[in-house]
């Protein structure tokens, strides 16, 4: 009977020695006979080859002595349990395992978990990160700083075994930051101080200002010329996790007897390497040995060759090993910014307000135009008047059809200033001449020059352009309104789209006596996005008989009064009078007899009087800063129950709304968040004018990291296995199951018995993210000589 002995290590003797010297104890292995199925023997074996050249004396001798060409004596004592193999005895040495755990395997900065280790057929364990005490199995509290890997190892004085589970410890709240301008309006040259303040930072880093780095403090903006817009971002600490390779253990994996063809006469392979040549050599003694490979293919093998043209393989595998080198990952810190803007313009916010015409007809259009100076550029417009007069923009319209003053009322908003306009209105009165029955001949490319206003006439045509040529209905409307021997001047005023189409036609004609006729040649002007076209008419009146009517027609004035309010709006008023083209008699609504009075409104004392033959003011457009918004998150991309930070600025809005977060209305700031699915935030911000800008932000919510871990993973059947398995991160459920094995523990660790290749599975529930791993435990194969 042949014994075949693991591990085997050839030890060769070379050519020289003498005879003498090569070892002669005798083999002490069994008894043969009964078999060594269960018997426990406290030895190891050296297997020491023939050292003589072929076909010497000293072969000859050494075959005579040993009975072949090799033979083994005990050298050193170690437990070993043997088992029969066919025509041999195999040794299993008992082999240390080593387990660790740590729940729960995240936590917040501050936070404890509990680490329990365990370990079988070790004498020792030792920790790294942590301390064993030199104990076996335990348990204890961690508290790291930072996210952490711990190991333990354990030996039985020769073997060794390595495990590790590591704590991820999520990042301290996000920082805020604030940004304050004060004041936030100055006057050309003027400075502001900015102060900055925020929670959860490190270092602040301004924009158009220096912080120098602090967290916390104020700086003046130095004398200032235009609008500027500043802010400031502060950062958070950075968190890093440092990750080093664990090394594993040299262990038996099998034994294997390879049958070669050997040639006539000889017994023996010539290359030790024919068997699992794709396979590295071991080194010597390997069994518990440190090793720092990973996976199947980090295996090593010893092979002896028999008188048989047999070669002996004992493969051995590297277990518990963790590859790759010392990594450093370090995670930036979150970031927060807040901005502010310090505006420059014109100390005094002022108003006023005018319409088209100071008299029309019934049926008539007056167009109310608003006028603003000074503030930031932005501003509102809220009208209100007679006749349910309304409207937001800084030019109105609308058609009268009572006779009365018309008055309307702007109040004009700018959210950076505080200035209110009070406007006092004074009529005065003008004496005009109507005629009998004169005619007017018409001429374009004309306008009166000098005399004196004494009636005028209007018409509106809307969706009629104007053909440009003179008609009958220009001469007729004139002969009415204009005494013989005065002049009657005609605006026509056309009002297309931008695409062309015509609006309205509107016709104003004015009468004047002492007046001569000079040209005048049409223009063009773009106001709110249409076009306006004006063309002008004039002729002199011929014939008639003058009848002379004095009748009063009111003006206006505003005076602007600057004063300081919490509103930052000012407020201006104007009229205007509806009257008959004829008579032009301002008689109250209400009075229908022909006894009710004339109403005479004061004469007009102030400065601002219009005079009647000054042509209607060109209406000015507002000037206004564009709205714009600006929304971000950070990070981009997070694991299942990890924050994002969103940090949202505007531009001259006065009110920002948030989808799928609340932004409180601020113009700007920070909130954390924590998306159970990839989301879609949104930003909309809303200047005083109503005009809005919008922006996104999307947060990408991923899986967290699974592990499911059997060690050994390769066993003989009826071993046992122990299955380990943990989540890096939060979910909502888990369960792993397996032959042996079910359990809804998120982390959790348990020794099967192992009769069959078995599948392992660990799945867990982390929103609408369904991660899973698995693992597999393989049958190591029974070899049997041929």
């Amino acid at each position: 009977m042949k014994i075949t002995l693991v591990p085997f290590l050839a030890v060769f003797i070379f050519t020289g020695f003498l005879f003498s010297s090569i070892p002669n104890t005798t083999y002490a292995g069994p008894a043969t006979g009964g078999g060594c199925s269960g018997v426990t023997w406290e030895y190891q074996y050296t297997v020491v080859t023939n050292p003589f050249p072929p076909n010497s004396g000293g072969e000859a001798a050494f075959r005579a002595l040993y009975g072949g060409d090799s033979y083994t004596v005990q050298s050193t004592y170690q437990v070993a349990t043997i088992g029969d193999i066919d025509e041999g005895c195999i040794e299993e040495p008992t082999t240390p395992t080593a387990g660790i755990i740590v729940v729960p395997s995240a936590i917040d900065t501050g936070g404890s978990s509990s680490l329990s280790w365990s370990s079988s057929y070790a004498t020792s364990c030792t920790g790294t990160n942590f301390s064993t005490g030199g104990a076996t199995s335990g348990s204890l509290i961690v508290s790291p700083a930072d996210s952490t890997v711990y190991s333990v190892t354990c030996t039985d004085g020769t073997q060794s075994a390595s495990s590790n589970a590591s704590v991820t410890v999520n990042p301290p709240p996000g920082p805020t930051a604030t940004l304050n301008a004060n004041p936030g309006t100055v006057t050309i040259g003027a400075q502001s101080t900015l102060t900055w303040n925020s929670t959860n930072a490190i270092s602040c880093a301004g924009s158009g200002f220096d912080t120098g780095g602090n967290v916390m403090g104020s700086v003046s903006t130095g004398p200032l010329s235009v609008t500027t817009n500043y802010s400031v971002t502060c950062s958070g600490p950075s968190s890093s996790v440092t990750t080093s390779p664990t090394p594993g253990t040299w262990q038996l994996s099998y034994n294997d007897i390879s049958d070669f063809f050997c040639n006539a006469g000889q017994t023996r392979v010539s290359s030790l390497n024919l068997a699992y040549s794709g396979v590295a050599w071991c080194p010597s003694n390997p069994t518990g040995q440190a090793c720092g490979g990973v996976g199947d293919g980090n295996i090593c093998k010893i092979n002896v060759a028999n008188d048989s043209c047999q070669i002996e393989t004992a493969v051995y595998q590297c277990v518990g090993a963790s590859g790759g080198g010392t990594s450093t990952v370090v995670t930036p810190g979150l970031t927060a910014s807040a901005s502010a803007v310090v505006h420059v313009g014109s100390p005094v916010l002022s108003a006023s307000c005018s319409p088209s015409f100071p008299t029309v007809a019934p049926g008539s259009a007056i167009t109310w135009t608003a006028v603003v100076s000074g503030g930031s550029g932005s501003y509102g417009y809220e009208w209100s008047g007679t006749d349910g007069l309304s409207g937001t923009g800084a030019l109105i319209e609308k058609i009268y059809s009572t006779l009365g003053i018309k008055t309307a009322s702007v109040t004009v908003t700018d959210t950076a200033l505080v200035n209110t306009t009070s406007t006092v209105t004074t009529p005065g009165t003008t004496t005009t001449t109507t005629s009998g029955q004169p005619h007017v001949v018409i001429q374009g490319g004309m306008q009166c020059s000098g005399g004196t206003y004494i009636a005028s006439a209007n018409d509106t045509q809307d969706g009629v352009g104007f053909t440009g040529g003179v008609d009958a209905t220009l001469g007729q409307v004139c002969s009415e309104i204009t005494p013989s021997g005065g002049c009657c001047n005609v605006e026509v005023r056309e009002v297309v789209s931008p695409t062309g189409q015509a609006v309205n036609t509107y016709y104003r004609y004015n009468s004047y006596v002492g007046a001569s006729v000079v040209q005048k040649d049409s223009t063009s002007l773009t106001v709110g996005g249409n076009g306006t076209n004006y063309n002008y008419f004039a002729g002199l009146a011929v014939g008639g008989t003058p009848v002379p009517t004095t009748t009063t027609n009111p003006g206006t004035e505003t005076t602007t009064t600057n004063t300081t309010s919490s509103t930052a709006s000012v407020t201006a008023s104007c009229s205007s009078l509806v009257c008959t083209g004829i008579e032009c008699i301002l008689v109250p609504p209400s009075c229908t007899g022909p006894s009710c009075p004339t109403v005479t409104p004061p004469a007009c004392t102030g400065p601002s009087c219009p005079t009647p033959s000054t042509p209607p003011t060109t209406p000015t457009a507002p000037t206004s800063g564009g709205v714009s918004a600006l929304l971000t998150a950070f990070p981009t991309t997070v694991v299942y129950g990890a924050p994002s930070l969103l940090s949202w600025t505007s531009a001259h809005a006065v009110s920002c709304t948030g989808g799928n977060f609340n932004t409180g209305g601020r113009t700007s700031g920070t909130l954390s968040v924590t998306p159970t699915d990839t989301t879609l935030y949104t930003l909309t911000c809303t200047d005083a004018s109503g005009n809005r800008a919008f922006s996104t932000a999307t947060v990408t919510v991923i899986a967290p990291t699974l592990s499911l871990i059997a060690t050994p993973q390769l066993v003989r059947s009826g071993d046992p296995v122990t299955i380990t398995w943990f989540v890096g991160g939060s979910v909502n459920a888990c369960t792993v199951s397996g032959p042996g094995l079910s359990s809804s523990l998120t982390a959790g660790s348990k020794s099967v018995v192992i009769t069959s290749e078995s599948l392992y599975t660990f799945s867990c529930t982390a929103g609408s993210l369904h991660p899973s791993v698995s693992a597999t435990v393989k049958i190591l194969p029974a070899f049997r000589e041929q």
